[in-house]
């Protein structure tokens, strides 16, 4: 992940709190075409989490530039409310 300072070099397009940049600026590896919604994931003491998802990126692996993912913590509320509501209908049943 790409702290907020570095992303408008790399990243020229708006960023906006809801979204972070990350990957590689010398290593041409990205999320590329078909990846959009794919999970971003950061291991953390041997645990892996869920933090964001492939949004978007200016064409794919492309040198200097960082791909641009949703930052899944601002959605916490939203998802953990759907899955609620999702459950409570399908109780319903």
């Amino acid at each position: 992940m790409v702290t907020a300072p570095t992303s408008p070099v790399t990243c020229p397009q708006v960023i906006t709190d809801n979204m972070f940049c990350a990957g590689y600026l010398d290593v041409p590896v990205d999320a590329c075409s078909g990846d959009s919604g794919g999970p971003f994931v950061v291991n953390y003491r041997g645990t892996w989490f869920l933090t964001g998802v492939v949004s978007w990126g200016e064409q794919c692996a492309q040198r200097g530039r960082y791909g641009v993912y949703v930052r899944l913590a601002n959605f916490l509320t939203w998802i953990q409310d759907t899955m609620e509501r999702a459950h409570l209908n399908a109780t319903d049943s």
